[in-house]
């Protein structure tokens, strides 16, 4: 959709004020995480009963905004349904993770993450490449009940499988709630707010958060710029746009899944950020100093490529500390509140773009994108994995006497 936008005309301001809008959802999983953790239908599982839910919503969601009149000349009507459908999809998103910090052991979670963050880029690149090509040849109505079609087959998933064995499929079936689950689920709003804060605020945990907020503001000045150099001062069409950032995606995702987990075994969780974003410095700052090359397209291809694989493995690895920084009994707040600042800092990132290229040019954005990075090595210096987790253990031993 950015692209469209930017092929029909609109600037870094229009573009990265809708990414801002649409983006804002997700930063509301500092709300959807606690209200997971406090309620549930504890028959169908922890989790399952909100993916089931948000899922119908996403897919009601889609199919609305199939209907925006002309939405080049409705673009706060196109940001508000933008909006609506990432409502959704940020509830579908706490639920996946907080099923998968519930029943995963910590050793299999990395190769978990490489899966889940290989296969989420593998699907973007798809519809990337199909979406870019349904709206251009079809338009924006049709593109996007494809799209919704699609969901109704994904949806199939949480409905036909069960969160642990002996639970219910639908709340008129047989079955009952797994004694796990019970012992997992809080009863209180004050005990979930009381163990939050006690695991959040621990330093670990305080400067993952921090660190992640700055790198994904400089991927949000990224998402915003790309379309209106490549389209704009480089004539680049939408297809051509489309197709690089398909292939971009699809190179990502195959190499998350297939390197994701050995990079962040042999590194380690937080040594594997930093491997990540080294490279990305380098990279980011190297664009900007190569502004006479960017009308070769090798040079914006190996860029984007590049980018998109350091973005996969960096986010694996923070994934992956993300989990293991969270206390089960509050893990869908907890991470969710990891998610929401980080995707805060995307729609920051997105949001200053306009701004910035007001008394900035273009290739100077690349090294304040290059800033950000620094910025995070010197917060993942401070994260202790091993003292957060015998703080966790501490906690656990507590509330248990």
């Amino acid at each position: 959709v950015p692209a469209w936008m930017a092929e029909r005309g609109l600037g870094t301001a229009e573009i990265g004020t809708y990414l801002a809008i649409i983006f804002l959802p997700w930063s509301l999983k500092l709300i959807n995480g606690p209200i997971m953790d406090r309620f549930t239908y504890l028959p169908m599982g922890r989790r399952r009963p909100w993916i089931l839910a948000s899922q119908t919503g996403l897919l009601v969601s889609f199919v609305a905004f199939a209907f925006v009149p002309d939405p080049m000349q409705s673009l706060y009507l196109m940001a508000a349904m933008g909006f609506t459908v990432n409502f959704f999809a940020a509830f579908q998103d706490v639920g996946v993770d907080g099923l998968a910090i519930d029943v995963l052991p910590a050793e299999q979670q990395p190769r978990a993450n490489s899966f889940m963050w290989g296969g989420k880029q593998i699907g973007i690149s798809g519809a990337a490449a199909g979406g870019g090509y349904l709206l251009t040849q079809y338009g924006f109505d049709t593109s996007i009940i494809a799209l919704a079609i699609l969901l109704a087959v994904i949806v199939m998933f949480p409905l036909l499988f069960r969160e642990r064995p002996g639970e219910r499929m639908l709340p008129w079936t047989s079955g009952c709630a797994s004694e796990i689950s019970k012992k997992m689920q809080l009863a209180n709003w004050e005990t979930i707010i009381r163990s939050l804060f006690k695991v959040f605020l621990l330093p670990a945990s305080l400067f993952t958060m921090s660190a992640v907020f700055v790198f994904n503001m400089g991927v949000g000045m990224t998402s915003a710029l790309l379309p209106v150099v490549l389209i704009q001062e480089l004539s680049w069409t939408q297809l051509n746009f489309d197709a690089i950032m398909a292939l971009a995606g699809l190179v990502a995702g195959v190499a998350g899944m297939i390197f994701g987990a050995t990079v962040v075994h042999y590194l380690g969780r937080v040594r594997s950020m930093v491997f990540g974003i080294v490279i990305m410095i380098a990279l980011t700052g190297a664009m900007g100093f190569l502004q006479a090359y960017w009308a070769q397209a090798i040079t914006v291809n190996v860029f984007v490529i590049v980018h998109y694989i350091l973005r996969v493995i960096i986010t694996i690895a923070f994934f992956a500390t993300a989990m293991v920084l969270c206390w089960k009994r509050v893990a869908a707040t907890q991470f969710g509140m990891y998610m929401a600042l980080s995707n805060l800092g995307d729609a920051t990132g997105s949001a200053l773009t306009g701004p910035l290229n007001k008394f900035l040019e273009y290739h100077h954005i690349f090294f304040a994108m290059s800033l950000t990075g620094i910025i995070m090595l010197g917060l993942l210096a401070f994260i202790d994995l091993d003292k957060h987790q015998s703080s966790i253990d501490a906690f656990e031993q507590s509330e248990g006497e």
